[in-house]
């Protein structure tokens, strides 16, 4: 009874760790962010001007909102997993929503105060988005 109680007590060790790790990302993740460039198909990849309007909300509570300007144009929750892309070993983070009419996940980043959103690498017409923080 004794190994069974300590070896319950790792488990939930365990995996509220790797939760907590997710959730802190959540916090480090929220904020509003506007687009600043788009990498991928047609190679045209513009970078936009600040107020250009298209905005992401992200909640640490898990609520996401896409946005143009003050008008929300989309509202739905968001989830954070860890997943391998499609030919690397390691484990990043990958984002999915509930928004159905709208079903795209991606891999989320943070590089250089940057909010990046990136397809999986096994896509062939796949890309990279990059958002600035305004709030």
């Amino acid at each position: 009874m004794r190994k069974f109680i300590c070896a319950l007590a790792c488990c939930v060790f365990i995996f509220s760790c790797k939760k907590d790790g997710l959730s802190k990302l959540k916090s480090e993740f929220a904020g509003t962010w506007e687009l600043h460039k788009s990498i991928g198909y047609p190679f045209i990849n513009p970078v936009y001007p600040p107020g250009n309007g298209s905005i992401i909300f992200l909640d640490d509570n898990g609520s996401v909102e896409l946005r143009r300007h003050d008008t929300v144009e989309r509202k739905s929750r968001y989830f954070l997993q860890e997943k391998k892309d499609c030919y690397e070993e390691k484990k990043k983070v990958y984002l999915t929503t509930t928004d159905q009419s709208y079903p795209h996940d991606w891999y989320i980043t943070l590089d250089s105060g940057m909010l990046v959103l990136s397809t999986p690498n096994c896509y062939a017409d796949g890309g990279l988005t990059y958002y600035r923080r305004i709030q």
